[in-house]
């Protein structure tokens, strides 16, 4: 199985479907956040019909849901239509909640309160909260619950776990850059902002990119390589900053952002 782990540029697909062909084995490819990667899953696609291959290979995508963008899919590259259309491809289907019972949340809690204990290195608490309400079917928020309480924070519901993650992200952004000397809370506020831009934008190449962005949005030039730099160093992609993942807390960045003075302002510049 392969995993594709950044934007696969031709010459990289055509790579992987030799190394495929060579291996003379059935195989595997599983593409993450495959809505954001379609120009590489059509270059693989087509190299793999060109390959005429004798092995199987099956190609697994996981997104946030199937949407739009892969009912088009298949329109965008006429040698991939049939393929596409066709018996071969399958889904979207549907993810089934990881945990369904309460005692099974329970399990999941205890196990990420240890695990995140461990690697803190603070001693579990007691605390066992109410996992009821569906969104705890979903690994994250039991996650998020766990690392919150380690902190002495219990925020139950869906939105107020979101918020406390951000604000402790927030938080540590702004330690980061409080090592160069100015206004503290200034610092966190601007990393919020490029953090929103990057995940907006998913991902920020290079910042000169993000420049006229970042001052139609108020923040002067001069701020923009120090917020870029030392982020980038936190979050990197394959090439610059990457947006705020997983996507749950990324949203939950953007969407404070947004509720902000300035929140309509944002939206027109990253569209």
């Amino acid at each position: 199985a392969g995993f594709l782990l950044s934007d696969c540029e031709v010459s990289s697909c055509e790579k992987l479907v030799y190394q495929i062909r060579a291996s003379d084995r059935p195989c595997c490819v599983g593409i993450d956040y495959a809505e954001t990667r379609q120009g590489g899953l059509l270059a693989t696609l087509k190299a793999l019909v060109n390959a005429q291959l004798v092995k199987p290979v099956r190609i697994l995508l996981l997104a946030r849901d199937g949407g739009e963008w892969w009912a088009a899919l298949s329109a965008k590259d006429a040698s991939c239509e049939a393929l596409l259309e066709g018996d071969a491809t399958s889904g979207p289907f549907l993810l089934p909640q990881l945990h369904d019972s309460e005692l099974e949340r329970q399990k999941a809690y205890l196990l990420a309160l240890e695990t995140f204990a461990n690697v803190i290195g603070v001693t579990p608490v007691k605390h066992l909260p109410n996992l009821d309400d569906s969104h705890f079917s979903r690994p994250l928020y039991i996650q998020m619950a766990a690392l919150m309480a380690l902190r002495g924070e219990r925020p139950r519901s869906a939105e107020a776990l979101q918020r406390a993650v951000v604000n402790h992200e927030k938080r540590y952004w702004g330690r980061i850059l409080s090592l160069v000397p100015g206004d503290n809370g200034e610092y966190e506020r601007q990393a919020a902002l490029l953090m929103t831009l990057a995940t907006l934008s998913n991902g920020i190449a290079t910042e000169r990119s993000i420049e006229r962005a970042w001052v139609v949005a108020g923040e002067r030039k001069s701020d923009l390589r120090r917020i870029f730099l030392a982020l980038s160093s936190l979050y990197p992609d394959r090439q610059g900053l990457q947006g705020l993942r997983p996507d749950l807390i990324g949203e939950a960045l953007v969407a404070q952002s947004l509720l902000a003075s300035n929140g309509a302002t944002l939206l027109d510049v990253a569209i």
